[in-house]
């Protein structure tokens, strides 16, 4: 059931449907976890979205204003979500797992999935998607699947 399912996020992009399923994580008082890694990510895509909101070409108040909404949505993410440590056991993990896919830090957020327990990992990365070591969900998809259930449990903060 979706009320025990633990998903970790890599962001390659945000899509509307990141945000959607989070704001329905978060309503339902699900636990959301992200790779450490994939906070970076977070902050080069949503300022990058930011960017594209305003049509592309930004004067240097704009630009600053997208870099502002980057740094708060990964303040958010760091409100809402557990962020698993990566450590020398994920670094040896994602060096086993460079012969079935190239990416040293997609292996990385694998890695970090795999130690934390994580039922599926929610991401946009179609190359990641193929070689994951764990079940691999689109933001989209994971979405169909948790306004499927209608189970409501608490999250597990700390």
């Amino acid at each position: 059931a979706i009320g025990s399912i633990s998903m970790l996020f890599k962001f390659t992009y945000f899509p509307h449907s990141y945000a959607e399923l989070l704001g329905e994580l978060m309503r339902r008082d699900k636990t959301v976890f992200v790779a450490a890694v994939s906070l970076k990510d977070l902050f080069y895509v949503a300022k990058q979205q930011a960017r594209a909101d305003h049509g592309g070409g930004l004067l240097p108040g704009d630009a600053a204003a997208a870099t502002r909404i980057a740094w708060g949505c990964v303040e958010r993410m760091l409100d809402i979500a557990l962020v698993p440590n990566l450590g020398y056991a994920e670094g040896r993990e994602a060096l086993l797992l460079q012969n079935v896919h190239g990416d040293f830090e997609d292996n990385l957020v694998g890695a970090a999935a795999l130690h934390m327990g994580a039922d599926c990992l929610v991401t946009s990365d179609g190359r990641l998607m193929k070689h994951a070591p764990i079940a691999c969900l689109t933001p989209q998809d994971a979405l169909a699947l948790l306004k499927r259930e209608g189970t409501h449990s608490k999250r597990g903060r700390p």
